[in-house]
């Protein structure tokens, strides 16, 4: 069991400090006269160097609450001893990328550019410990990947969720407005009247008020020991959040004087485990189960979609919080915040209660007096919203190394029917949009893994035009890219190994029969291991994307069920 180690003041120079090796001797005097350039003295060149990093931009309001709770950090930093330098890097609003042709394949390409410019700028620079601060989608396991593969003393901040609007006596959120984007297109409501409701919904910064993929990965950040206990639900708008950027500044140069813990420390197998019993417990965004392995790759240990499996089918859903129940973050944060979940889990015997925390307590130590579940917000394992997290993985001949499917609210967990095979999104768009499918179907939507897409295309428009012909249940979809939440029916993601490159989801032909049963945990299209065979034999050798980050990505990025990380295992 890691014990507290005693807060201590940095104010020597130490010989270990990593920075000493940039700044110290004749050698090194441009890099002196370059750190005084910025405006700093002798007396703050000579203490540890804390680097500050966000990704703050204008580009959403999930990243614009950054800047201040950066700045605040750095006080932090400074108060303890030590001196901060202040950089950021990109991120990419997963709401515009959605929206057009080639943006969905920049959203998971930003997780590797925000990790390798982290690792760039804290590596280059010698940088003795880290604050990171992120907020949407890609930004959190960007951040983590960089944090554990540099290993370095660290912090990692969240944003924090916006605040519901309210409209006509009740409060919205991001999932009303698209149900309402339904009932416009289908006619049921004007575009007038969505456009109401759309002014309305969103009255603050901040990340998705629910456990969208933005604080689903906050949430695994904070089960494993990133960040502090209690900080992921506090609302980015939040003074509240200042004070605690400040304090978090202040335990990274805490963790530098004591040595660690460090991100590899909190980087396991056991905590892993206990990340993906957070998702499941709160049926979080299903896109973690992709970060996870990735997080994992850079402390060298492999874990993959299979290993989750278990956990996914043992474990029940507690909480009701958006996008599955009424409640958002917000209201978590009112009765104590994320650890009364993981107390709850705990208590049921779910979790591992010797991984280590931030502050370096064992899981066990930090939840001793945590509050109950309050029962209708979150519950106890013995009274569950649901048994089982609504998350499965399937393995079988169409995807030997998994793929996940949505199994919550869905009455029918089998489904087999012939193959109708699209070759990528713009040709399922198409072809679904002019009707070029029947009930019964097992739609296919190939060529969109992360090396073919490339970034693993989340599809939103494929659905759409099911849903308005009220067949959302009446077909089962396929891809090895991704869906977005809210598809409805069944719904088969992230299947690995992918088309491109020779996955056997590539070698499925129109009429193929292909039985999905969720139950079991397996997925198979009835062709015998010899047609599979000549098929493959035949099979075309894929073409890479040309041009632009996308074919540096496609030639770099590994398999779905790892991952998939642009570098190999340690």
């Amino acid at each position: 069991m890691i014990q507290n180690k005693p807060n201590q003041k940095t104010e020597k120079k130490d010989p270990a400090w990593r920075s000493r090796g940039a700044l110290e001797g004749p050698m090194r005097v441009a890099n002196r006269m370059h750190l005084r350039a910025t405006g700093l003295n002798d007396e703050a060149i000579a203490k540890p160097f804390v680097g500050v990093v966000h990704t703050h931009s204008e580009v959403s309001p999930c990243a614009m609450s950054l800047a201040p709770q950066a700045a605040a950090a750095k006080i932090g930093v400074e108060v303890a001893g030590a001196t901060a330098r202040e950089f950021s890097t990109i991120s990419i609003s997963d709401i515009w990328t959605l929206v057009h042709e080639h943006g969905p394949q920049y959203s998971l390409i930003s997780r590797e550019l925000i990790a390798d410019s982290v690792e760039l700028v804290l590596q280059g620079q010698r940088y003795d410990a880290a604050v990171t601060l992120g907020a949407c989608d890609k930004t959190v396991p960007g951040m983590l990947m960089a944090m554990t593969r540099v290993n370095i003393p660290g912090v990692y901040v969240h944003g924090g969720a916006a605040l519901r609007g309210w409209n006509n006596g009740e409060l919205i959120d991001f999932y009303r407005v698209f149900g309402d984007m339904d009932r416009a297109l289908s006619g049921q409501i004007s575009e007038s009247e969505l456009e109401e409701l759309n002014k309305d919904a969103m009255v603050t910064v901040g990340t998705c008020p629910g456990l969208n993929t933005a604080s689903t990965g906050a949430s695994c950040a904070e089960i494993m020991g990133f960040t502090a206990l209690g900080t992921t639900s506090i609302p980015a708008v939040f003074s509240q959040r200042l004070s605690l950027a400040r304090k978090a500044g202040e335990h990274a140069v805490e963790l530098l004087a004591a040595g660690g813990p460090l991100p590899r420390d909190w980087v396991t197998r056991e905590s892993l485990e206990n990340a993906v019993t957070v998702v499941a417990a709160t049926r979080g965004s299903s896109n973690m189960l992709l970060h996870l392995p990735a997080i994992a790759n850079e402390a060298g240990v492999k874990f993959e979609l299979k290993d989750m499996a278990k956990i996914l089918k043992r474990t029940p859903r507690i909480t009701s919080l958006i996008p599955n129940g009424p409640h958002a973050l917000i209201d978590l944060h009112r009765i104590g915040g994320l650890p009364v979940i993981f107390k709850s889990l705990l208590d049921g015997g779910l979790l591992h209660s010797h991984t280590p925390t931030n502050d370096g307590r064992s899981l066990g130590e930090a939840l001793a007096d945590v509050a109950l579940p309050d029962g209708t917000i979150v519950r106890s394992c013995e009274d569950p919203m649901q048994p089982d997290s609504g998350i499965a993985v399937l393995q079988g001949n169409l995807a030997p190394d998994g793929c996940i499917v949505k199994t919550a609210d869905i009455s029918q967990r089998t489904f087999e029917g012939p193959a109708r095979v699209f070759e990528g999104d713009a040709e399922a768009r198409k072809g679904i949009a002019d009707g070029k499918f029947s009930a019964g179907d097992v739609i296919i939507v190939r060529g969109e893994g992360p090396r073919g897409s490339p970034g693993m295309r989340e599809m939103l428009d494929v659905p759409i035009p099911i849903r308005q012909r009220g067949m959302g249940k009446e077909v089962a979809l396929v891809t090895d890219g991704r869906w977005p939440a809210g598809t409805g029916g069944l719904c088969v993601a992230h299947v690995s190994p992918e088309a491109h490159g020779g996955g056997p989801i590539a070698l499925v032909h129109n009429g193929d029969i292909v039985r999905i049963d969720a139950e079991k945990g397996t997925i198979d299209f009835q062709v015998s291991e010899k047609e599979i065979a000549r098929r493959r034999a035949v099979l075309k050798p894929s073409i890479y994307w040309s041009g632009g980050v996308g074919e540096k990505y496609a030639r770099s990025v590994g398999p779905t069920h790892l991952g998939a990380p642009t570098h190999s295992y340690r």
